[in-house]
Parts: C-alpha cells; structure tokens; sequence
C-alpha cells in the first residue's frame, strides 16, 4: 500500500511538472511571428492607438452590475478626457 501512495505522489508530480513546461509556440500553430493585433507586447500597439492611421474611432462600453449604475457625471468625465 505505501509503495502505491508513493507512486502517486511520484506521478503527481511529474505530471506537474510537465504541465508547467514553457511553450515555444504562440497558441495559434505559428511559429511565433504573429501579425495578429491581439497578439502584440505591452505598448507595441500604442501608436496604432493613439494615432488615426489605423483607427478613426473607438467605441467604448460602460457595463455595470446591477445597482452599481455609474455616475452620469463619472461618464461625462470620461467623455471629456476621450474628447481631448
């Protein structure tokens, strides 16, 4: 019975282990030159942003729970800070 438990744990952990091996590939079955938007680092898609070469207009959705309704005066001031 000990031998059986310790098989298990042995297996746990190797199985663990596996399982928290790094990945070459960028999830989608290229091979990790991806043009895909989504897909870019942290602030390589600002310019693309924050210019109008790409994008002329954003559209952006304000989504609450139930009962916590934002202030109108709230959604006013984010309209403003887009506007400037």
């Amino acid at each position: 019975m000990k031998k059986i438990v310790q098989f298990l744990y042995l297996f746990i952990i190797a199985i663990g282990i596996i399982a928290c091996t790094s990945d070459e590939s960028d999830g989608n079955g290229g091979n990790g030159n991806s043009d895909l938007s989504y897909a870019l680092t942290t602030g390589a898609s600002a310019n693309a942003l924050l210019s109008d070469a790409r994008f002329d207009e954003i559209i952006i959705e304000a989504v609450y729970a139930g009962g916590f309704k934002s202030e109108q005066s709230s959604l006013n001031n984010l309209v403003a800070f887009f506007k400037c």
